[in-house]
């Protein structure tokens, strides 16, 4: 585990006993796609469907990995993208596409909506402790 991902992982042990991933997006399809897996697996999941809601929760609640979903439009997207690389610990970004992954270069993880909610579990514990 780098020191990073430690870090990461302890602020959110300090917060609460679970990680917290938000999901961002007003046609975010995270819920349906897989909330039981993600709360079966330990994390907490937060909702936001807007870039303003979305940053008021990463500040009062705050956040260890953020769900860029369908609907937030790239205006948001930069705008969030331009916060989030203020904050220490960083939250990692995971993208979630249907057809495009254009403009997808601030993600540290690309993921089809369509796919395997365990994809996406897989994906948040490996950012988070460097271990599948």
């Amino acid at each position: 585990m780098t020191s990073s991902q430690s870090s990461r992982y302890t602020r959110s042990a300090e917060r609460s006993s679970a990680p917290v991933v938000l999901s961002v997006g007003r046609n975010t399809g995270l819920p349906v796609f897989c909330s039981s897996s993600l709360r079966d697996a330990g994390y907490t999941l937060q909702l936001a469907f807007t870039a303003d809601e979305a940053l008021r929760k990463i500040h009062e609640v705050g956040v260890d990995i953020v769900v860029f979903g369908e609907g937030i439009d790239s205006g948001e997207r930069t705008r969030m993208e331009g916060a989030l690389q203020s904050l220490r610990p960083r939250p990692r970004i995971i993208m979630l596409y249907d057809i495009s992954i254009a403009r997808a270069e601030q993600a540290d993880a690309v993921l089809n909506i369509k796919g395997d909610p365990q994809d996406l579990v897989r994906t948040i514990r490996y950012l988070l402790t460097g271990t599948c």
